[in-house]
């Protein structure tokens, strides 16, 4: 198995998370022009909190991946 594959599938969830709210938010935007500005400003917020959530998890994965290769 590849050595960082853990670390990788959890990557590309959160990856996948934020590009799949960025096409939300932008959805939104496009729709509604007057209040482009509030909207991405609650997306850039909300993009940020998901990279925030996501972020024990990479950890996690990361360590069980370099200690499932060390001795």
């Amino acid at each position: 198995m590849w050595r960082y594959s853990r670390t990788f599938v959890e990557a590309l969830h959160a990856l996948t998370a934020v590009v799949a709210t960025a096409a939300a938010f932008s959805g939104a935007a496009w729709a509604y022009p007057p209040g482009r500005r509030t909207i991405w400003i609650i997306g850039a917020v909300t993009m940020i909190a998901i990279a925030a959530m996501v972020a024990p998890q990479l950890l996690r994965a990361w360590r069980a991946d370099r200690g499932s290769h060390h001795g």
